[in-house]
């Protein structure tokens, strides 16, 4: 999850500095932060799960050695530098923020959001109006025990959290987690766990149990739907054909399950409702060398016009348009694009970079994909793509000063501008964005 500039001549060398400490370069067309945005009544009706109010941006050490969480509005301007960090000591924390940070999604009250600590494995409430902590929740074991990896809120008494990781009992059997928690948001308070280890579609070459691995969690009318990793636990990483399975909140059953033979290890989805389709990124495994991993790899297209009996439409590959497999971020640009992140490639031995990581604009209809950005690097971008106020997020950790790229969509061409970029006084590497 992951950027630098496309086209450094787009910036003027007037850098304006800000209060926060951060620095926002405009081009010449760039509207000013007191300029409204520009937004259309058809893209707000038409992705109204994308028409939020700001963007959470998480943050992290380049050694991981520390995290952070701010605020933005949807113009990328700073609006708090610094919510919480890995060294906060609120009174509300029960304990301190881990380093290893995801953002919620679903519904949310204006004045809310929710972060996912994945490393003591709670939930963080934030407070948006006033940039402070309001809650947090332990949802299992920290230390990666449980490892949550999504929060779905569907309404304010109902939300459900993605448990990946796994606690096994003494004598080697799973006691908890591969499951989902269902929870009561307003109360912050367990109301029941899925059991999904049985949903799990085996991994090939495994000597040992496959596990679901719950990873993304996703909206479709009134279904959940849950992106399942299939992976072992003996240390091997294998990993099973790409699988999804659909949860009725009201019986809290699982009611169907969707796999593809041809895919494999997918983290991460996006619902395009206009089109009626659910797009699930998809990496390939590792653990069966780079040829396999690449030939397994690419993006999985699935009809969700019967929410609770899903059926795929097609499957795009990653080896057609690029050289890397893809990794595990997804963003919808508009009704026909999605942006998808190409890994970059380094030679451990000399740390000498092989490949950049590339952002690609890929156009679900016909399968057809353009670069529209190069990093100076490999493994440090992410990205999220605004489609109501056509707007690009992109935060590139692979600079030696970290920045948060805000571009204007216009895939006519297909291409991005930039608008102006962000970095923080802390120089803290961009990790994850995501809706409030």
């Amino acid at each position: 999850m992951h950027r630098s500039p496309l086209r450094l001549w787009l910036l003027l060398a007037t850098v304006l500095a800000t209060a926060s400490g951060c620095e926002f370069l405009d081009t010449a067309d760039s509207a000013t932060d007191d300029a409204p945005l520009s937004v259309t009544e058809a893209n707000a009706a038409a992705f109204p799960n994308l028409a939020g109010h700001g963007l959470i941006a998480l943050r992290r050490a380049p050694d991981y050695s520390a995290a952070g969480i701010s605020l933005l509005d949807l113009a990328g301007n700073i609006v708090v530098e610094d919510v919480a960090n890995s060294g906060s000591t609120d009174p509300v924390l029960g304990y301190a923020i881990g380093t290893d940070l995801a953002v919620g999604r679903g519904y949310l009250p204006t004045s809310e959001a929710v972060v996912i600590d994945r490393l003591n494995a709670s939930l963080i409430w934030l407070d948006t109006e006033n940039g402070s902590v309001k809650a947090q929740m332990s949802v299992g074991e920290p230390f990666y025990g449980h490892n949550p990896h999504d929060y779905l809120a569907i309404s304010p008494t109902t939300a459900y959290v993605a448990r990946y990781g796994l606690v096994f009992a003494a004598d080697g059997s799973l006691d908890s987690g591969d499951d989902l928690l269902k929870i009561d948001p307003s109360t912050r308070k367990v109301v029941q766990t899925i059991p999904l280890s049985d949903w799990a579609s085996a991994a090939t070459q495994a000597t040992t149990p496959t596990y679901a691995r719950p990873d993304a969690l996703v909206a479709v009318s009134d279904a959940v739907y849950v992106v399942l990793q299939n992976m072992t636990a003996d240390g091997s990483f294998l990993s099973g054909p790409a699988a999804l399975v659909v949860v009725d909140p009201v019986t809290d059953g699982v009611v169907s399950r969707l796999v593809t033979d041809e895919l494999e290890n997918c983290g991460d989805a996006v619902l395009n409702g206009p089109r009626k389709e659910l797009i699930l990124v998809c990496g390939g495994n590792f653990a069966k060398g780079p040829t396999v991993q690449l030939a397994r790899s690419g993006l999985w297209i699935v009809d969700v016009s019967d929410p609770f009996a899903p059926t795929t439409k097609k499957l795009l590959f990653a080896a057609d348009f690029a050289k890397q497999p893809l990794a595990d971020v997804i963003a919808l640009i508009n009704g026909t694009h999605v942006a998808v992140i190409s890994y970059g490639q380094t030679d451990w031995a000399t740390g000498d970079v092989l490949e950049n990581e590339t952002i690609y604009a890929v156009n679900v209809s016909d399968g057809t994909a353009t670069e529209i950005y190069s990093a100076a690097g490999a493994y440090a971008t992410t990205l999220f793509a605004d489609p109501v106020h056509q707007r690009l997020f992109v935060g590139d950790g692979t600079l030696a000063t970290p920045v948060i790229g805000v571009y204007a969509t216009d895939l006519s061409a297909p291409a991005i501008t930039l608008l102006g970029e962000r970095s923080f006084a802390d120089g803290f590497v961009p990790s994850a964005f995501g809706l409030y």
